[in-house]
């Protein structure tokens, strides 16, 4: 799922198929992540440089960004107890906001 709103994201950016203007149904717009385009590019490039360091803190804020899960949810989804996800997700969003401001 990240790759393809990363993918649509970029062809958005790239000023084709009537500079980035798509008609969406309202239920679908209400779905897709409230990311600007550039926004979500950038955090696509930091998640890669993450993965590579530590994969499960990449994961952790892919899970809500792209999933759109909870907490409870991404602690289902990992095997592990909610306080656990909610520790790894202060970290990761610690990260995220350093590695994203100017």
């Amino acid at each position: 799922m990240c790759e393809v709103l990363v993918d649509h994201a970029r062809r958005k950016q790239s000023g084709q198929r009537g500079d980035g203007v798509c008609k969406l149904a309202l239920d679908v717009a209400l779905n897709v992540a409230a990311f600007p385009p550039n926004g979500l590019i950038a955090l696509d490039s930091v998640l890669n440089e993450r993965k590579a360091l530590d994969a499960n803190a990449a994961r952790i804020v892919e899970l809500p960004y792209f999933a759109h899960l909870t907490l409870a949810e991404m602690a289902e989804a990992q095997g592990v107890h909610p306080s656990t996800v909610s520790a790894q997700w202060v970290h990761a969003r610690a990260w995220l906001k350093r590695a994203l401001d100017p």
